[in-house]
């Protein structure tokens, strides 16, 4: 008798067999292609860099107990299926999206987690295998690197705040099941570092705020001058906007949050400009701009932008007035996975004209309406509601399109395609 996974895997094909879409045409080099993919377990990104270099930009993988504690029906589920878990399926769509390269090792060149939540880096379950080599969890980062090599691992680092040791402590016997995690999966997190440095030759690094050649191509940079990654913030520290200089903006023993401590970087391609913040936030309890927010403080450092991935998945809490004013995005991609994703207010701001004039399209990998139903004003920008969301950045970063995948098949065909859209222009420095 054939099992559940098996007839899940035969619907699906049987799906796939009977889409009209067509597959996205490949990547080829010179192309700048910005995944964000949708397997319903937080956060996942997949850069494909100008020359083939290749960048994981976090993975988020939820245990199934997050899920049943928050509620099954107000959070996306797996996709395309339950037959594997969120890094398994990321994993599989990196495969089909990989350059072809003559001659090029499949691996990740670079694997970038923003910050320790389950949603953008992973977390611990009782339905986790372990790794046969190293002895961990295999859950978001640490499980696809079982299934995929990565080269340089880069990390927020763990000296902030000065006490995140005791703090680890701490959580491990709290009563809250949520710190609990946290410190368990930080834990299995380490093993897996050590066991990939010493035995692997995975490097390690922590992300350094001003930095504009730590994720920097790898094969042919000579041959994309106007390509490069800006890093912007992390923990307590803030690019200046001069150089490599960094300012402090709060002692080193203040904790604002895992959220606040996200990497912060931009993507520059001649005239275009891609913004990922990870979870940072941007306003008051009474949603009002908080000045002393991460977002008010980053804002003029990013400057404008043609691209850009909403803060904390478009939690009420984030893209603030000030923020929005600035950045000006021509296209919005919002990695959600909860029933507010985005906020109600924040879907507000996104769309004012009076925050800033012209058009602008808002690209959802998933959107719960059913508690909204009397707010349809709210999505008059949406050009997609789910699915996997990629933008190739071509002609040395002049134009760009938008290309939206089937989460639901195995084969990923185009569900819909927009653009070409047209650089703004590199604003800053």
């Amino acid at each position: 008798m054939l099992g559940w996974r098996v007839w899940a895997v035969l619907i699906m094909l049987l799906f796939s067999l009977n889409s009209n879409g067509r597959d996205l045409p490949p990547w080829t080099p010179g192309d700048l292609d910005i995944h964000q993919i949708y397997t319903g377990g937080g956060s996942t990104g997949f850069i494909i860099m100008p020359d083939g270099t290749t960048m994981l930009l976090d993975i988020g993988d939820m245990s199934d107990f997050r899920r049943f504690m928050r509620g099954s029906f107000l959070t996306t589920s797996l996709k395309p299926d339950h037959s594997y878990q969120a890094y398994q399926w990321a994993d599989r769509y990196i495969r089909k999206m990989y350059p072809q390269v003559p001659g090029r090792i499949r691996q990740l060149d670079y694997a970038l987690i923003t910050h320790f939540h389950d949603d953008h880096f992973g977390e611990v379950g009782i339905e986790r295998k372990y790794s046969e080599r190293g002895g961990y969890q295999l859950f978001g980062i640490t499980g696809i690197a079982e299934l995929m090599s990565i080269k340089t691992l880069i990390d927020r680092g763990q000296a902030y705040p000065s006490d995140f040791e005791e703090r680890l402590q701490r959580d491990a016997k709290s009563a809250s099941w949520d710190d609990q995690k946290y410190a368990h999966s930080i834990w299995e997190y380490r093993k897996f570092i050590q066991y990939q440095t010493q035995k692997m030759g995975m490097k390690h690094e922590i992300f350094v705020p001003g930095s504009r050649v730590q994720l920097r191509m790898l094969y042919q940079p000579e041959e994309y001058p106007n390509f490069y990654i800006q890093n912007i913030s992390v923990n307590n520290a803030i690019w200046t906007g001069s150089g490599q200089d960094v300012q402090y903006v709060m002692p080193e023993s203040t904790w604002l949050g895992e959220n606040e401590a996200s990497c912060v970087l931009k993507i520059v391609y001649g005239p275009f400009v891609y913004f990922n913040g990870g979870d940072i936030s941007g306003t008051m309890n009474g949603g009002q701009d908080n000045p002393n927010s991460r977002e008010s403080l980053i804002a003029h450092l990013v400057g404008r932008v043609d691209v850009a991935s909403a803060n904390h998945h478009g939690n009420g809490s984030s893209s603030n007035a000030l923020f929005i004013k600035t950045l000006q995005p021509r296209v919005w991609i919002i990695p959600a996975w909860s029933y507010d994703h985005p906020a109600n207010s924040v879907l507000e701001r996104m769309n004012s004209t009076l925050l800033y004039p012209g058009e602008r399209d808002i690209f959802a990998t998933e959107t719960f309406t059913f508690y909204r139903a009397d707010r349809k004003d709210l999505f008059k920008n949406y050009k997609s509601m789910h699915g996997h969301i990629v933008i190739r950045v071509q002609d040395g970063g002049k134009s760009y399109k938008v290309y939206v995948l089937d989460e639901n098949s195995y084969d990923y065909p185009i569900v819909s395609e927009y653009g070409p859209y047209f650089s703004s222009g590199n604003k800053t420095s």
